[in-house]
């Protein structure tokens, strides 16, 4: 999932700077290590293929001059089912996202709306990505294991991250790995991480989007959380 995090942030420290002063779950006994071996190609398929519409709500903090300020809202996320496409000469599976929603902070609400298109191989690994001011574009071949059970951790693959298709200027890259976690007996926690890199291979953000997985393969959204830093300074938001 591709979410249009410097949109959101941007937004963020702009109701920030609109605004003045300042701001500041759970429950159920433990997840449970399943025992059984999930099918994690064909959960990754279900996920490119039947398209989703998430309704969200947004929690976090963000830190502007060393003060930290609590940030709320909702999104709604569209992911479209694929269409055929090509990427870099290469047949292609095209997914587009849009996001809507708004963002409040100290009392002063920003709309926002972007989109994002996400290429896939036709054997539905990552392929590349392009969103405002960023495109993507996989190292090599990604890989993408057959099953998994609770406890495997493995990388997918790595992105070059340029500013636009002519791949002149290199913005860094993007780390794409994933972590399988307890959740039931019957289910699985399947943890896509992205670690975001600049051209000095630093971490500037860290994404964990998690997603309920059954032995059939089938998905359901659970959380997406997003740390990092915004103009050296933390932010934590939670979107759920």
């Amino acid at each position: 999932m591709k979410w249009s995090f410097d949109l959101i942030l941007g937004l963020s420290l702009a109701a920030l700077l609109a605004g003045c002063g300042g701001s500041g779950g759970g429950g159920g006994s433990g997840p449970v290590a399943s025992t059984l071996t999930f099918p994690l190609a064909t959960a990754n398929a279900n996920l490119i293929n039947n398209g989703y519409t998430l309704h969200l709500s947004v929690t976090g903090t963000q830190v502007v001059n060393g003060t930290s300020y609590g940030v709320t809202g909702s999104v709604t996320l569209t992911q479209s089912t694929p269409t055929v496409s090509t990427f870099e000469g290469q047949a292609a599976l095209l997914n587009t996202q849009s996001m809507t929603g708004t963002l409040t902070v100290l009392s002063v609400s920003v709309p926002f709306a972007s989109s994002a298109q996400i290429y896939s191989t036709t054997n539905y690994a990552p392929l590349g990505e392009i969103s405002s001011g960023s495109y993507y574009v996989m190292q090599g071949t990604p890989t993408i294991p057959l099953t998994g059970k609770v406890g495997d951790a493995a990388v997918i693959g790595i992105y070059n991250v340029y500013t636009d298709s002519t791949k002149i200027v290199l913005l860094g890259t993007a780390n794409i790995h994933y972590v399988i976690e307890a959740d039931t007996a019957n289910t699985a926690i399947i943890n896509l991480i992205e670690d975001d890199y600049d051209i000095s291979n630093a971490v500037i953000a860290s994404t964990q989007n998690r997603w309920k997985m059954n032995s059939s393969g089938n998905v359901t959204f659970v959380s997406n959380r997003l740390t990092g830093t915004y103009l050296s300074e933390p932010f934590n938001y939670l979107f759920q």
